[in-house]
């Protein structure tokens, strides 16, 4: 997933950039796509092997998140002092339009401010999430944590990580939404908001091709948020993946990523796809059977 979002970044932007990756398996480094290692714009690229063997990361059993989505909180323990700004993407966002004017004009704004962060505001949630005040969020601001702009001293001397590591152990059973209750409990309202076309939320069982047409004119980065993926068989299914398996095309021979989470839940939706007609739809139906049904003996 992480690769997919990395090559759409990279084919839209127009200047190098450092790219940190921080993982918990040892064999990323042999995993890299070699369209990412031989990219125009990648100035170079890190792995940082995360290791925290007496951390536990809650409500992430049973959950669509793994306890990955923790390791940002751990950012000191991995990233050099010298870095000035870090730009922070969740793996399923995909980059459809270069968005490093704005973000360049955002730090200048987080500077003139003196804010460690900028990500965009969730208005609805302290209206809706009655949590919020339990966790000690007392400002009335919630941010969504999947695109970031990092003033990294700043997030530094807000002692990020040992504020995290107590959160975790003393408000465990109400971070139902993971570290990114964490961040908002740490910074309460603290940040710079940034333009949802920045973030743009797509939730793939609820859109229309009116909202696709925004899309396509006007968002920059796009987010898959929710339980339904992109790469899951169910995802496919929509047309609003293309942007996610367009991507992944680049550096792969197949034509879909396609990830199981419940093999017999695939292929009931493989099925109802069949059957439906909406095999039709998709842009390689064929490989899209052959490849679907390829995965579930690997």
């Amino acid at each position: 997933m992480a690769f997919t979002s990395i090559v759409s970044v990279l084919d839209c932007i127009n200047e190098k950039v450092k790219i940190y990756i921080i993982h918990n398996s040892q064999e990323i480094n042999f995993l890299i796509p070699e369209y990412i290692n031989n990219h125009r714009n990648l100035e170079e690229i890190n792995i940082k092997i995360f290791s925290n063997p007496n951390n536990v990361f809650p409500n992430v059993e049973n959950s669509h998140v793994s306890e990955a989505t923790y390791f940002r909180l751990f950012l000191e323990n991995y990233i050099e002092n010298d870095v000035d700004y870090l730009i922070y993407l969740d793996a399923d966002v995909i980059c459809l339009k270069n968005p490093l004017a704005y973000f360049k004009s955002t730090i200048k704004a987080m500077k003139s401010k003196n804010l460690p962060i900028a990500a965009m505001n969730h208005e609805e949630v302290p209206v809706k999430d009655k949590r919020l005040l339990d966790l000690g969020i007392t400002k009335g601001k919630y941010f969504n944590a999947g695109v970031m702009i990092i003033d990294y001293e700043l997030w530094r001397k807000s002692n990020v990580l040992n504020k995290s590591v107590k959160i975790i152990q003393n408000k465990s059973q109400s971070l139902v939404l993971w570290d990114q209750d964490v961040l908002n409990v740490i910074f309460d309202g603290n940040f710079e908001n940034i333009n949802p076309y920045f973030n743009y939320r797509m939730n793939m069982l609820n859109f229309s091709q009116k909202e696709v047409e925004l899309i396509e004119q006007n968002v920059f980065l796009l987010h898959y948020y929710g339980k339904s993926k992109p790469w899951s068989v169910k995802g496919v299914s929509f047309g609003i993946a293309e942007y996610y398996q367009s991507e992944f095309r680049k550096f792969q021979y197949e034509k879909y990523h396609i990830v199981h989470n419940w093999k017999k839940g695939s292929l009931l939706y493989i099925f109802q796809i069949v059957l439906s007609g909406k095999i039709f739809s998709l842009k390689y139906p064929v490989r899209f059977l052959q490849e679907s049904f390829k995965t579930f003996i690997k």
